[in-house]
């Protein structure tokens, strides 16, 4: 993994796109914090697939947007 500031990634732009097809994530900072991440479109497509199959075992069918069958009392 690479880290560059915004200004190194201007002047370095086509090396750091050839680290990332390479399969390396190189990561922009800016005064100090985090701001992008460049990496390979495979390692993206792994990490949202990751993250959603994440949100997929904390979900809970009908929790928010289904009917409330029968009669209840909020809690005070």
């Amino acid at each position: 993994m690479h880290t560059t500031g915004v200004s190194e990634l201007r002047s370095r732009l086509p090396f750091f796109l050839r680290e990332a097809e390479r399969g390396e994530v190189v990561v922009v900072v800016s005064r100090g914090r985090e701001v992008a991440r460049i990496m390979p479109m495979a390692a993206s497509m792994l990490a949202a697939r990751k993250a959603l199959k994440t949100l997929r075992g904390r979900s809970v069918i009908g929790d928010v947007l289904s009917p409330v069958t029968g009669h209840w009392k909020a809690a005070k």
